[in-house]
């Protein structure tokens, strides 16, 4: 003796929140529709793309330190040195992305040169800071800065300043000895 076994289940809109008169054709298990005409149609079982919705709580931080934990910024740079006495018309800065790019931390561009107060006197270049590495050695960059062809005071302090590429703000500055 054979049973006839119900290859879908069912659901009316009483069962399913929706609209009214609405109804829901699921396979169980492997079973497969079947439907005979032009196109050759055979659906497989439901899968969870077809039925999970996926429900996502958002909550708004409102203490400064759960603020702090979710802002993004920008990564953060250094020179590396603390002696920069430049003797010649070109010099090498190493410089060095202090984290990675993540999710919280956004990469950087910066403008870089040497000024005498607000005017630049040496070459302006422009280093963009992008490492999703961890090892700090593969996040350090060099940039070759040219001095201007005038004469410099030795005992003047020229600076070193790191402008924020967009919004040409200065965002670092060290000092530097010109000779």
């Amino acid at each position: 003796m054979q049973r006839s076994v119900d290859p879908a289940a069912v659901y009316r809109q009483y069962q399913i929140v929706f609209a009214d008169h609405m109804e829901f054709w699921i396979p169980k298990g492997s079973n497969r529709f079947h439907f005979t005409g032009g196109a050759r149609f055979i659906h497989g079982g439901a899968m969870p793309q077809e039925i999970v919705m996926p429900v996502i709580t958002v909550r708004q931080a409102k203490s400064k330190k759960a603020l702090e934990k979710t802002r993004t910024k920008q990564v953060s740079v250094s020179v590396l040195g603390s002696n920069h006495k430049i003797t010649t018309h070109t010099h090498r800065f190493k410089l060095i992305q202090m984290e990675p790019v993540s999710d919280r931390s956004k990469a950087l561009t910066v403008k870089i040169a040497i000024y005498d107060g607000d005017n630049p006197v040496s070459s302006i270049e422009t280093v963009t800071f992008a490492s999703t590495s961890t090892n700090l050695d593969d996040r350090q960059q060099s940039v070759m800065l040219t001095l201007q062809d005038q004469k410099f005071d030795k005992n003047k302090r020229y600076r070193l300043v790191l402008k924020d590429a967009d919004t040409e703000k200065g965002n670092a500055r060290w000092s530097c000895w010109e000779a």
